[in-house]
């Protein structure tokens, strides 16, 4: 799940807050 929730953030990281959710979801995993 949280792998999916990463991919997605990743393909959204022109989007400051993806880039947030992205480095938010690499801590935790």
């Amino acid at each position: 799940m949280v792998g999916e929730l990463a991919d997605w953030a990743r393909s959204n990281r022109s989007d400051p807050a993806m880039r947030i959710a992205d480095d938010t979801l690499t801590n935790l995993s």
